[in-house]
């Protein structure tokens, strides 16, 4: 029989599990012996504290703060019981400890704070409610986790969740172009909402979020993989086809690392082109006026390694002939044998 494990069993680490493998020098599990959802759902059994929150047990959570024990208290991975409760949409819990003076923008070890936790955990129903209380307690909507040198604040991860009602609650209250890390100059929202959209083939967050004036740039384009945000970005803001020409050649080589989901995938307009890029690319030439011959455009088109995207281009007049040898030879290195066999017979038709 499969076990189940209770809510509380979730992955904590803003990294998310998949890279313990990599941690050779230290224990994610804390000598417990346990891995998965196994150690998370004991992970902070030696708080009693954060058990009763966990449970929702009001009365031991009473108990437990008449008996004067450390509201801070942490577990395995600094997590608090207001962290805890926060998580799990534990209002009545929240109210408990922010009058036992629990620190409402206390950090896990790796940064999270309560408000962090609910947007990444929080049922989407008690959110709103969950937030507000923190919110209200002084919470600070700007409070960002730091994660790969770039720091993100709570919002980044309710449009991760894809947690509609908490986007609403938190949208007025942030800073939409706010803009984190050395080189990054996209607002970290419009990132995060691009993504959204263009891995699921949902535009409402993104069109939620633009509506009360989420800063949209050409360099976002760059982000905007599914055809329909890409839609809205170019209707939106004004890119001059010089400009769009310019940045053609570099958006269709960055698109080689999209991972549609699976309904777009398996779509009737995925399949009809035979992959993404070609789809990508048939709207580069055909509805944007892109010059497939121009130098890096062309030597993009080859470098994708995509055969339905070259095909799609010479339907738009791309002229592989025009290529050097030297452009050919370093574009088609280290891609697959069919490939190369393909761009070497158009070459000589």
């Amino acid at each position: 029989m499969e076990y189940s494990y209770p809510p509380h069993a979730f992955c904590p680490w803003i990294d998310g599990d998949f890279f313990v493998d990599e941690l050779f020098w230290v224990d994610p599990w804390h000598g417990t012996g346990l891995t998965g959802s196994a150690y998370y759902s004991i992970r902070n059994d030696g708080v009693p504290l954060i058990v009763s929150v966990q449970e929702n047990d009001l009365s031991r959570v009473q108990q437990h703060i008449a008996d004067g024990v450390d509201v801070q208290a942490v577990g395995l991975d600094g997590e608090t019981a207001l962290h805890m409760a926060a998580a799990l949409g534990h209002t009545q819990a929240i109210v408990l400890l922010l009058a036992a003076n629990a620190i409402v923008d206390v950090q896990t070890y790796d940064g999270c704070t309560p408000l962090v936790q609910c947007a990444r955990f929080c049922p989407l129903d008690l959110s709103v409610a969950t937030a507000d209380l923190l919110l209200s307690a002084g919470a600070d909507p700007m409070k960002t986790v730091t994660h790969d040198l770039v720091s993100l604040p709570p919002l980044v991860y309710a449009i991760r969740s894809k947690n509609i009602p908490l986007i609403k609650h938190l949208t007025p209250i942030t800073n939409l172009g706010y803009v984190a890390g050395i080189g990054r100059t996209t607002s970290e929202c419009a990132r995060e909402a691009l993504a959204l959209a263009s891995n699921s083939g949902d535009t409402v967050v993104f069109d939620y979020l633009y509506s009360r004036g989420l800063p949209i740039q050409p360099a976002s384009l760059f982000y905007a993989t599914h055809p329909a945000t890409f839609d809205t970005i170019i209707t939106t803001i004004p890119v001059e086809q010089v400009e769009l020409q310019a940045l053609a050649p570099r958006l269709l080589y960055s698109a080689r690392s999209f991972r549609p989901s699976l309904e777009f995938a398996h779509s009737n307009l995925l399949s009809s082109f035979g992959s993404y890029l070609a789809l990508l690319a048939a709207k580069l030439f055909g509805t944007y006026n892109i010059d497939p011959n121009e130098k890096d455009m062309r030597v993009s088109i080859i470098a994708c390694g995509d055969e339905s995207l070259v095909r799609i281009a010479i339907r738009h007049n791309f002229d592989i002939t025009a290529l050097s040898d030297l452009e050919i030879e370093s574009s088609i290195r280290n891609k697959s044998l069919n490939f190369i066999t393909l761009i070497q017979s158009l070459r000589t038709i």
